[in-house]
């Protein structure tokens, strides 16, 4: 006999237990299934950065999305989840006159409302004393920005879902997808499920799991690379990143021609360097930004840790006396096109996605989870998600 439920949902990580959280809110009976743990990929491997980088005059998509995940994640932290929460600012280091430039016009460009300031490498010293003093200065984000552990907010999203009466169900794998019957078949390790509504919150394995469903969705597994230091009494207190990646994607030449966008490599060459990290509770200095599309391939680069680390000393020149004391890897999910997919899957009015939120999942999974949520139990998009339709480029197969 088959497991039923008004909502299945294919994936445990962040985006797939928000999901499931406010959907259960509104009533609806919501199974979770995932071939491994909650958190068990990008969710529970990432920085725990939180918020976007300028926002602009006339709110767009990702300011929704970044924004808006915030408020969620201090809203999960007032309910007394212990996920790590912390609005910390952020602050994007500056090393050159040409990265100075363009840090102006960003400032230039945005909402006065997102605070940012452009302030120089002696001004930044006196809120971040390890901040090197040979930069040319930062752009500061005092507002807006935050931090939290991955994976305590994607299980406490879970465990809010499960008091809602949503079930969770873990270690399994589907196989199948039958729509031939009006609802949905689905097979599994662990036996069949039928549900009214269907879920894909499957990340880098998107376009495998949209071959259930005969489409094509454009998805790219893109591998991230990251490494901590052993844990450290409390030296750094901002999150941070560097303006040089985001001046260099400025360039479209930095792109590849089919997509995704804002890559470090480019057919194995490095087109740019890329960073983001902070302190985290345990006190371990966790630092990132290599982005390799190279397919599911998890092996760790010595290569790419040396250059990210190189980078983040440059920020922080104390790191130079704190050897890595681990390293690991995760795969983010990148639309070629690089814009998110949230909503109806073409074809159905009951199978749906929340995916290709690229290298910010976790900061902007929970309020793209929110939106789709409404979208389920109301059968209205909010008019900010017309950019993340999915129709504009899933096809069937």
């Amino acid at each position: 006999m088959s497991e039923t439920a008004d909502v299945l949902i294919v994936g445990a990580g962040i985006a797939g237990c928000a999901t499931a959280y406010y959907l259960a809110a509104t009533g609806a009976d919501v199974l979770i299934v995932d071939r491994g743990d909650v958190a068990g990929e990008a969710s529970g491997v990432n920085m725990g950065g939180l918020g976007g980088r300028f926002p602009s005059e006339s709110p767009t998509l990702d300011d929704a999305l970044s924004f808006g995940s915030v408020g969620l994640f201090d809203e999960l932290h007032d309910a007394g989840h212990d996920i790590e929460f912390r609005l910390s600012g952020s602050i994007q280091a500056i090393r050159t006159e040409d990265e100075f430039a363009f840090a102006e016009r960003q400032i230039a460009n945005a909402s006065p409302n997102g605070g940012a300031q452009l302030l120089t490498a002696r001004e930044v010293r006196t809120i971040e004393p390890q901040f090197s003093a040979e930069l040319l200065g930062a752009v500061v984000f005092p507002k807006f920005r935050g931090e939290a552990d991955p994976v305590k907010t994607t299980k406490a999203f879970a465990r809010a879902a499960e008091a809602k009466g949503s079930r969770l169900s873990l270690s399994r794998t589907v196989t199948t997808v039958d729509t031939s019957g009006g609802a949905y078949r689905v097979e599994t390790t662990a036996g069949p499920i039928e549900a009214k509504a269907l879920v894909l919150a499957t990340g880098a394995w998107s376009a495998e799991a949209g071959r259930w469903l005969g489409l094509d969705i454009p998805i790219v597994p893109v591998r991230g690379q990251m490494w901590a230091t052993a844990p450290l009494p409390p030296r750094t207190f901002h999150t941070f990143s560097a303006t040089e990646s985001p001046r260099a994607w400025s360039d479209r030449s930095n792109h590849a021609a089919d997509g995704p966008p804002n890559l470090t490599h480019i057919d194995g060459q490095r087109v740019c360097r890329h960073l983001y990290g902070r302190q985290n509770a345990a006190g371990e200095i966790i630092f990132g930004g290599d982005r390799h599309a190279i397919g599911f391939e998890r092996r760790v680069e010595a290569e790419s840790i040396a250059t990210n680390k190189a980078q983040a000393t440059e920020v922080l020149p104390f790191l130079r006396e704190h050897p890595t004391a681990r390293e690991w890897s995760g795969f983010m999910p990148f639309p070629r096109d690089g814009k998110p997919l949230i909503g109806h899957l073409p074809g159905s009015d009951n199978a749906f996605i929340v995916s290709g939120l690229a290298s910010s999942g976790f900061g902007r999974g929970p309020m793209a989870a929110k939106l789709l949520a409404n979208l389920i139990a109301s059968g209205t998009p909010d008019p900010v998600l017309v950019a993340a339709d999915p129709a504009r480029c899933v096809t069937n197969i």
